[in-house]
């Protein structure tokens, strides 16, 4: 309901307005379809709401995935300058535009931004054009192939073991498809029983799985923890429904035509008599259901090796030192934003923030609270650093990676290890100089 945000929205001093995602618009006011056009208190600032989202837009799935986004606000173009590291961009590409074309204009505009926006250092970086479906599930697909894979080798392992099964009830069952030749029946209605049998058997699996399935979905759908992109919009489909009855269909074929192939090549009168009742299919067939075995035993050793080295894998990321103590540690994420319904500029942000430590750490329980503008292994910045009395041509200044620390904090500077070649910088107290 409602517009997008406009370019008069993104201007300084303009009337402040706000979007809503579904949920919060649902639960905190009660689905109020007169909502737009009503103003609201944010930060203690009065918004207008001007559109609520629809309820299958996630934010901060794509993005930030754990993370909870309930309304949105414009960005004010003017103080886009001084995100620096903190701004990200998305875009739309034309139809018909590559990638390739997007990344030159973009290496061509981006200079450009120095002159626009006062960023010094903005021509050090080069763009790096990435398509939304790529950034949010590029690093996803290796291990949901791998996790694919080993459910196929297990659903190998389960066909392998089923046809041996029906070989050896088909051998059991000689005698009976023989009275049914005798009765009339063909052997082409002898091999549609046996196909039947199977895919009533793969069938009954198939349903089971979509139960087993339709309920974990449900169940991770809900769960904050599970830090996956997407992760609440995972449904069982119509898309997940033709794929399993292919494959049930396909498996239930596969493991009726052993049998039927077995039952269609014997001569089924020669069993009627005494010297036939105790055989059980012959040398071939007892070599087929020895192949199977063998085969069978091997899909299980792969499975195993590459179960056992992925644990290794595990094991040996579990035994990386990460340069701090992660034990009884907790974290708190703070968004602090001046207040300037009241005029309380954002200088008071330090003296706001030793009083938040000061309350943290008079809570029972609690033995040392810091704060940090970059919690470990977050993505990180840098800034330029230069010696003072020496002069530096362009390009010719320092690179460090930085972090700003309180006392007390589990990464203290002198610990961190930073790799690839980059130098390290930590910056302990608000305000430090060293």
């Amino acid at each position: 309901m409602g517009r997008q945000f406009t370019e008069r929205d993104a201007v300084k001093g303009a009337a402040p307005v706000v979007m809503m995602r579904d949920a919060f618009w649902r639960n905190q006011f009660h689905s109020d379809p007169r909502i737009i056009g009503k103003t609201i208190r944010l930060d203690k600032n009065m918004s207008t709401v001007v559109a609520v989202l629809p309820a299958n837009f996630d934010f901060g799935a794509v993005f930030s995935p754990g993370s909870r986004f309930d309304y949105f606000v414009p960005v004010i173009t003017e103080d886009v300058k001084d995100w620096r590291h903190l701004l990200a961009l998305v875009g739309r590409r034309k139809p018909g535009v590559s990638v390739e074309e997007t990344e030159t204009e973009a290496q061509t505009l981006l200079p450009n931004l120095r002159d626009t926006l006062k960023l010094g250092g903005v021509t050090d970086y080069q763009p790096a054009i990435v398509g939304l479906k790529e950034h949010v599930s590029g690093k996803l697909r290796r291990p949901l192939e791998l996790l694919w894979s080993a459910v196929g080798v297990m659903l190998l392992i389960v066909c392998v073991n089923l046809s041996n099964l029906l070989l050896a009830r088909a051998a059991s069952r000689t005698k009976e498809f023989a009275v049914r030749a005798a009765l009339g029946a063909g052997r082409a209605r002898l091999v549609r029983q046996l196909l039947t049998e199977s895919l009533v058997l793969s069938g009954a699996g198939a349903v089971l799985g979509l139960a087993l399935a339709y309920a974990a979905t449900m169940y991770l759908a809900h769960q904050s923890a599970v830090d996956l992109p997407l992760m609440s919009t995972v449904r069982v489909n119509g898309a997940v429904l033709a794929w399993t009855i292919g494959v049930a269909a396909g498996v239930g074929l596969v493991l009726g035509s052993l049998p039927g192939w077995k039952i269609s090549a014997q001569d089924l009168r020669e069993t009627l008599n005494n010297q036939g009742q105790g055989r059980s299919g012959g040398h071939v067939h007892s070599r087929l259901r020895t192949t199977l075995v063998i085969s069978e035993v091997a899909l299980a050793c792969v499975l195993i090796v590459g179960a056992g080295l992925l644990l290794r894998s595990f094991l040996q990321v579990l035994q990386v030192h990460l340069g701090f103590e992660p034990e009884q540690v907790s974290s708190i994420r703070m968004d602090y934003r001046p207040d300037l319904a009241n005029n309380r500029p954002s200088d008071q942000r330090a003296s706001n923030l030793q009083e938040d430590i000061r309350q943290m750490q008079a809570i029972p329980g609690v033995e040392s609270v810091a704060i940090t503008d970059n919690l470990p292994f977050e993505h990180g910045r840098s800034w330029d650093l230069r010696a003072k009395g020496r002069a530096h041509k362009e390009g010719d200044n320092l690179d460090a990676m930085v972090s700003i620390v309180t006392p007390g904090s589990i990464c203290r500077p002198w610990e961190c290890v930073c790799r690839a070649g980059a130098t390290s910088v930590g910056m302990t107290g608000p305000g430090a100089n060293t």
